[in-house]
C-alpha cells in the first residue's frame, strides 16, 4: 500500500470537515485517526498537525508569523510589517506573535513557515560582511 504524504492526508481532512457541524467533525476525525493509526502514521502526529494547519491557513488565505524585535514595536511599525509580509506571502490575513529578544541588537526578524526575514542590525551588518567578502 503506497502512503500518501502528510500535505495531501491534511487537504483531505480539510476538505471532509469544511463546513461541517461538531457531530459531523466528530465523526470524521475518529474515522481519521484510525486510519492514520492503520497506515501507522499516527506516531508522526505532531508534523501531520503542523502540516493541516499550514492547509487551514492556504485555504483561508492567511499566515502565522512570529515577529522578534529587541523592544515592543510601535503600532505603525508593526501595521508596516504585517502589511509587508501580506504582500510578500500574498495572503488576506496575517496573524502575528510578538516576542521581545533583548539580545537582539535592533531592527526585527519575521519567521513564517519556512521563510525568516532578517531584518535586524545584526543581520543587516551579516549581509554586507558577506557582500564585501565577495568583492
Amino acid at each position: 500500500m503506497i502512503k500518501p504524504r502528510l500535505r495531501e492526508i491534511s487537504l483531505a481532512l480539510y476538505e471532509a470537515t469544511v463546513g461541517k457541524n461538531h457531530s459531523d467533525i466528530d465523526l470524521i476525525t475518529r474515522r481519521f485517526i484510525k486510519t492514520l493509526f492503520r497506515w501507522r502514521i499516527l506516531p508522526n502526529s505532531s508534523s501531520l498537525i503542523k502540516s493541516f494547519q499550514e492547509v487551514c491557513d492556504d485555504m483561508e488565505k492567511k499566515i502565522s508569523v512570529k515577529i522578534t524585535s529587541a523592544r515592543k514595536l510601535k503600532p505603525d511599525q508593526l501595521k508596516i510589517i504585517l502589511s509587508a509580509a501580506r504582500k510578500k506571502f500574498k495572503v488576506d490575513e496575517v496573524v502575528a506573535e510578538e516576542v521581545v529578544d533583548q539580545n537582539l541588537m535592533g531592527g526585527w526578524k519575521l519567521e513564517a513557515r519556512d521563510t525568516i526575514i532578517d531584518a535586524s542590525l545584526y543581520g543587516r551588518l551579516k549581509k554586507i560582511h558577506s557582500s564585501l567578502i565577495k568583492i
